[in-house]
This record gives structure tokens, C-alpha cells and sequence, in this order.
């Protein structure tokens, strides 16, 4: 997919499975950075609860998150 693509993602949905850590996380994050809903996934709870905390920082830092 080309990154312009990806600017517009509102509306749609996305769901990013292995998103506790690595590419999975850092997919995530692009996703929602573009306006997608995002759902993660992965095998250990804890670490999804902290790769999601991860992701409203970041927002929360560019003022991206309402």
C-alpha cells in the first residue's frame, strides 16, 4: 500500500493481530495516526495493555487524541 493511501483512514476499521510489540505495534499506531478504528491482538494481555498505552501517549504527546 502507498503511503498516500494511508493518509485517510477514517471510517474504516482495522484489526492488527501481534500487536504487543515491534511491527505489529508500530503498524498499529500508523493505522490510528491515520484515522482507522484499530482493534490489536496478541498473545499476552499485559503487554497489549501496554503497547496500547503506548500508542494514546503518543497521540496524546502530537495532540492527535481526542
Amino acid at each position: 500500500m502507498l503511503r498516500g493511501s494511508m493518509q485517510n483512514l477514517q471510517e474504516k476499521v482495522a484489526l492488527v493481530t501481534g500487536a504487543s510489540t515491534g511491527v505489529g505495534e508500530e503498524i498499529a499506531l500508523h493505522l490510528y495516526q491515520c484515522g482507522a478504528t484499530v482493534f490489536i491482538t496478541g498473545r499476552n494481555e499485559i503487554s497489549l495493555q501496554t503497547a496500547a498505552n503506548k500508542i494514546k501517549s503518543a497521540l496524546d504527546s502530537l495532540g492527535k487524541n481526542e
